[in-house]
C-alpha cells in the first residue's frame, strides 16, 4: 500500500471514530465559520489528493482553512504537522507534533514524527547559529529514539553531549638559532554544564634550558587557562583568565571572544595580558563562512599593541569536516608577538616576533570514544630564525 493510502485508511479509521459528525470549515483566523460545510474525511482525503501531485503548501491550505492552525483532533493535527515537516517549517512541525500527541486517539506516529522534525529544527538552528538550541534539540530527538543517527551526527558536529573529550598533546620544538630541541605538553578539558553553558581548562608546560636570543627569552614556561562559555541566540560568547609562570615570575591575562551568525557571521576577540616584557593588547576581529556543511573559511587581522609599537597581522584559517577525519589550517601573513589563541587556548611569548607561520591541526577518529590528533607548526621568528612545532596527541570523548 502507498503511503497516501496508508494516510487515507487512516482518515477513514478516524472519520469513524468521530461519529461522522461534519466538521464546519474555518477561515483562516480560524474563527470564524465559511459558507459551505464539508465533512472532515473529504477535507484530508482533498489534502491527500494534492500531496500526491506535489502541491505541498496547497495541501496544507485546506486542512488550516478547514480545521485553523492549530486542530483540535489529532489527524489533521497530525496531518499537519507532517506537511509543515515536509515543507521544512520544522518549528511549526515540532509545536503541531506536541500537540498531536497530547490528543485522544494520539498515535506512535506523532511521538516518532516529533523527533524527525527536532532533528530538522537542530539543523537550521545550526545554520542560524543558535547552538544551544540545536543542542537542546538533537537530545532531545535521541531520548525518543536513540538509534537516530542523524540526531547523533548533529550533536557530535556541536561537540557531543559533554563537550568535545579531553585532549593531551606532546610536541616538539625545534628552531635554527639552537642546536637542542624543546618539549611542550598540552591537555585541554572542556565540560558542558548543560545545553548552553561550558566550562574550559586548560594548561600547557614547556620544558627547557634558559637562555637568550637577543630580547628573546626562552625559558621552562607554565600556562593555565579557564573559561566560561555561554550560547545566547544565535550567539557565542567566551571570558577567559590565564596565569603565565616563567622564571618564577607569575603574570596573569585576560580575554574574551564573541561569536555571531551561524552559515555566515563574524567573530570578535580581546586579550590583555601582562608579561614580563610589559602589557600586551590584542584584538582579532574575522568573519567567516561555511562555504558547505563540511567546508569553512575564515579571513581577519590579528592587532597587537605593546611596548614595542603596534602591528597589524592578516590572518586566514579554513576548516574541512567529515565523519572521521577534520583538519584545521591556520595561517597570518604579517608580524604577531605573543599571539594568543582562544580556541586551543595558547600563548607562546617565547617565540619573539613572527613575520609569517601557518599551523595545522589534524584529528581522526579512530573509535567511538578515541581521536588521534597530529598538529604542525612553522614559523619565521626574527630571534629565532625558522621555528618548528610537531605533536601527536589524542582525543577521549566521553559517553
Amino acid at each position: 500500500m502507498s503511503v497516501c493510502g496508508i494516510r487515507l485508511f487512516c482518515v477513514i479509521v478516524w472519520a469513524a471514530l468521530c461519529t461522522g459528525v461534519p466538521c464546519v470549515v474555518r477561515g483562516q483566523s480560524g474563527t470564524q465559520p465559511a459558507a459551505t460545510v464539508q465533512s472532515a474525511t473529504d477535507v484530508l482525503v482533498r489534502s491527500l489528493a494534492l500531496e500526491a501531485q506535489g502541491d505541498l503548501a496547497q495541501a496544507r491550505q485546506v486542512v488550516v482553512a478547514a480545521f485553523g492552525e492549530r486542530p483540535a483532533a489529532y489527524e489533521p493535527c497530525v496531518r499537519l504537522a507532517a506537511l509543515s515537516f515536509q515543507l521544512r517549517r520544522s518549528g511549526e512541525a515540532v509545536q503541531l507534533y506536541r500537540i498531536a500527541r497530547e490528543l485522544p486517539q494520539a498515535l506512535p506516529e506523532a511521538t516518532l514524527g516529533l523527533g524527525l522534525a527536532l532533528t530538522l529544527h537542530g539543523y537550521e538552528q545550526i545554520d542560524r547559529g543558535a547552538l544551544g538550541t540545536a543542542r537542546s534539540d538533537f537530545l532531545e530527538a535521541l531520548v525518543i529514539d536513540n538509534t537516530s543517527l542523524e540526531a547523533r551526527k548533529g550533536l557530535t558536529q556541536l561537540g557531543g553531549p559533554r563537550g568535545t573529550g579531553v585532549d593531551v598533546m606532546a610536541s616538539t620544538i625545534s628552531m635554527s638559532a639552537f642546536a637542542s630541541t624543546f618539549q611542550l605538553y598540552s591537555v585541554h578539558v572542556p565540560v558542558r554544564v548543560d545545553e548552553s553553558l561550558a566550562l574550559r581548562f586548560a594548561a600547557q608546560q614547556l620544558n627547557a634550558p634558559d637562555f637568550a636570543v637577543g630580547s628573546t627569552a626562552v625559558t621552562a614556561t607554565t600556562q593555565l587557562f579557564a573559561s566560561v562559555v555561554r550560547d545566547i541566540g544565535v550567539a557565542t560568547v567566551e571570558g577567559m583568565g590565564l596565569l603565565h609562570n616563567s622564571s618564577g615570575s607569575t603574570t596573569i591575562g585576560v580575554a574574551s571572544s564573541a561569536r555571531v551568525g551561524g552559515s555566515v557571521g563574524a567573530t570578535a576577540s580581546l586579550a590583555v595580558i601582562g608579561l614580563r616584557s610589559g602589557t600586551t593588547v590584542q584584538s582579532a576581529p574575522a568573519v567567516f563562512a561555511h562555504l558547505t556543511r563540511n567546508l569553512l573559511v575564515t579571513v581577519g587581522a590579528r592587532v597587537t599593541h605593546d611596548s614595542q609599537g603596534t602591528i597589524i597581522s592578516p590572518i586566514a584559517a579554513l576548516g574541512l569536516r567529515s565523519t572521521t577525519i577534520s583538519l584545521d589550517v591556520h595561517a597570518h601573513f604579517g608580524s604577531e608577538r605573543s599571539a594568543f589563541s582562544l580556541a586551543l587556548p595558547a600563548m607562546q611569548p617565547y617565540l619573539g616576533t613572527s613575520k609569517r607561520g601557518v599551523t595545522a591541526m589534524l584529528t581522526v577518529r579512530v573509535a567511538n570514544q578515541l581521536h588521534i590528533l597530529a598538529e604542525s607548526q612553522f614559523e619565521q621568528s626574527d630571534a629565532l630564525g625558522s621555528f618548528r612545532n610537531v605533536g601527536l596527541g589524542f582525543r577521549v570523548v566521553p559517553r
